[in-house]
């Protein structure tokens, strides 16, 4: 009967496809947006981000003591451990115009939390006087002109950080930040005015087969610092950013509406359908056919066109993100992500179901006599 009605047919599919598509993406930008907070720590070759003990993510913390290197470099286990800084800092162009990046400040000795994929220039020359390595991201951005008169920044070029002039040694690729800003790296005591401002951490690097965790807690035991290991650190500024900030609200939102859009759709379309048809559901209960048949019936149909549905609704989700795949939209979609939105259609569709079965069930087998 529903492959026969196309029209309704059409109708549930497209309801279903539209609320798993727009559930879907809406859930796969979040994912995308929220993994941003995990840059500063996925960048890091760090084992060990070393804090204040009330710091929550890396861009709030009380700035730590030089003397805080030293002891935590002297807990047993830790191979090495350097200062790192990371906060907002105005970049100007050549042409008198500026943009905001995100300011690594690394340890000249070890480059922790320094650049390492880099696709022009040397991360080591960051060791050199007035020296600043920045992403492709930055390149882009402080690039002055346009169309075919655009001048991008390239190694060799100066450019003013905050009040210094500063000369361009590596252009880095790395990971785009929570704040969509271009990220560049300076040295520690190379640029004196970043020292006084910037918020302080700790990266430590473990010596080879040590046990992470049980090496942060007893670089915490030693010090009363906080210590993690890169995951744990990571998870806490997603954890931080999830709970302190409207984005999820905002995305669950969305993710409600296209819930409901696609219920109100598919449901009224179902009924619709089972209305037109109640004189076939009350033929085949006049030749004996019980409720359970007439509800296992509703519920093939519906499931049939919520699988057609979900399966285009996903497909079009999957070519949204690989369409955004590299540009400064964000997305990510998962297995998890995929078993989510697979959930919420099937309670559409029983929905659905349960209302169109109980309308089923209920048709007179007089009805057959009578027309």
């Amino acid at each position: 009967m529903l492959v026969y009605d196309r029209t309704r047919l059409l109708g549930i599919v497209f309801g279903i496809a539209f609320s798993s598509l727009l559930m879907t993406q809406q859930l796969g930008v979040f994912l995308g947006v929220m993994e941003l907070s995990r840059h500063p720590v996925d960048a890091s070759r760090a084992d060990l981000w070393v804090a204040d003990p009330h710091a929550q993510m890396t861009t709030i913390s009380w700035p730590l003591r030089p003397a805080d290197v030293r002891r935590v470099a002297s807990v047993e286990g830790v191979a090495w451990a350097s200062a790192l800084n990371v906060r907002p800092e105005l970049v100007r162009r050549r042409d008198g115009t500026y943009e905001q990046c995100q300011m690594f400040s690394i340890d000249e000795r070890t480059l922790a939390g320094g650049p390492t994929a880099m696709l022009a220039g040397n991360a080591e020359d960051l060791r050199r006087p007035d020296a600043v390595v920045i992403d492709a991201e930055a390149a882009d951005h402080l690039a002055i002109g346009s169309g075919a008169s655009r001048i991008p920044v390239r190694v060799g070029d100066r450019v003013a950080v905050g009040e210094r002039e500063m000369t361009v040694v590596g252009i880095s690729r790395t990971l785009r930040n929570f704040q969509f800003q271009p990220v560049i790296w300076v040295a520690r005591g190379r640029h004196e005015a970043v020292e006084r401002r910037s918020v302080g951490f700790i990266l430590a690097g473990a010596v080879p087969g040590a046990d992470h965790e049980r090496l942060a807690r007893a670089v915490s035991s030693a010090t009363g610092l906080k210590a993690l290991t890169r995951d744990a650190f990571s998870d806490e500024n997603f954890i931080f950013l999830l709970i302190n900030t409207g984005i999820p609200a905002n995305f669950a939102i969305a993710v409600g509406l296209g819930f409901v859009v696609g219920l109100a759709i598919a449901g009224q379309t179902f009924l619709q359908f089972i209305n037109d048809h109640l004189r076939h559901f009350a033929a085949l209960k006049a030749m004996g056919a019980g409720t359970r048949t007439i509800m296992a019936m509703v519920c093939a149909q519906a499931l049939t066109a919520g699988a057609l549905g979900y399966g285009i609704g996903i497909g079009l989700a999957a070519l949204f993100d690989r369409a955004v795949h590299g540009t400064i939209l964000a997305s990510r979609l998962t297995p998890g992500l995929f078993a989510l939105t697979a959930g919420a259609t099937v309670v559409i569709v029983v929905i659905a179901a349960l209302f169109g079965g109980w309308r089923a069930t209920r048709a007179d087998p007089a009805t057959v006599f009578r027309s």
